[in-house]
């Protein structure tokens, strides 16, 4: 019978080569575009970032790989002692959907959603952070716990402010850096042998059906409910 989600440590994540290959064949055409969720940003961060052995990857299938879901489970909430689970981000991290191949958004929450109500751990909830509230992972989401009968709410929203002078990337860092900055900068680059190639910047408006960041919400499982601080 197949298995339709696995749990593996980041020491087994980061040595699964065949895993590697899917995770990147996924992200070309995933459900929602996160560089923070590709395997090679992961591989990283767990390899240098890892918050300890409670690091979990979820890798979810359905006949074929379908997801990838890195969590943790956390002792407390809002200075509770209310045990959960959450998507796992590291500092360095600031979008949280997850890795889903385009299409599965609604059977990889629904696999996942029925996995942990059976290997929470002991956790009452799953809490997701830094979630795009209008992008498609989430509508799947809510689509989800509506069919399940499962409480979803969220419990924090904010926006991230966008400086716009109207200028092109290379004008505007000319104008953003004063001279003796940027030649200074420029020589410390050039020292470690970073301004070797080209450099390329680009600026997108976000049109391409990216929601805003910095969501979160909770998620019932099956072990009880949780009321979340308003």
């Amino acid at each position: 019978m197949a298995v339709d989600v696995r749990l593996v440590t980041a020491a087994e994540f980061l040595c699964d080569t065949g895993l590697h290959a899917v995770l990147g064949e996924i992200a070309k055409n995933p459900a929602e575009p996160n560089a923070f969720s590709e395997y090679w940003y992961l591989a990283a961060a767990a390899d240098k970032l890892c918050p300890g052995d409670d690091l979990r990857f979820a890798i979810v299938s359905d006949a074929e790989i379908i997801g990838l879901f890195p969590m943790q489970h956390m002792p407390a909430y809002a200075r509770l002692p209310i045990a959960h689970l959450q998507n796992w981000l590291n500092p360095n991290a600031f979008l949280g959907a997850p890795l889903i191949r385009r299409g599965h958004e609604e059977a990889f929450w629904s696999k996942l959603l029925t996995f942990l109500d059976g290997h929470a751990g002991g956790a009452n909830f799953l809490h997701l952070r830094a979630m795009a509230g209008d992008g498609p992972v989430m509508a799947a989401l809510h689509r989800i716990c509506a069919a399940q009968k499962r409480q979803i709410a969220q419990v924090h929203n904010e926006g991230r402010a966008l400086l716009e002078r109207g200028l092109a990337p290379d004008a505007y860092l000319v104008s953003a850096w004063p001279n003796s900055v940027h030649s200074t900068a420029s020589v410390a680059l050039a020292r470690k042998g970073l301004m070797a190639g080209s450099t390329n910047f680009s600026r997108s408006n976000g049109a391409a059906g990216r929601g805003p960041t910095g969501q979160r919400s909770i998620v019932q499982t099956r072990r009880g409910q949780c009321s979340a601080p308003r």
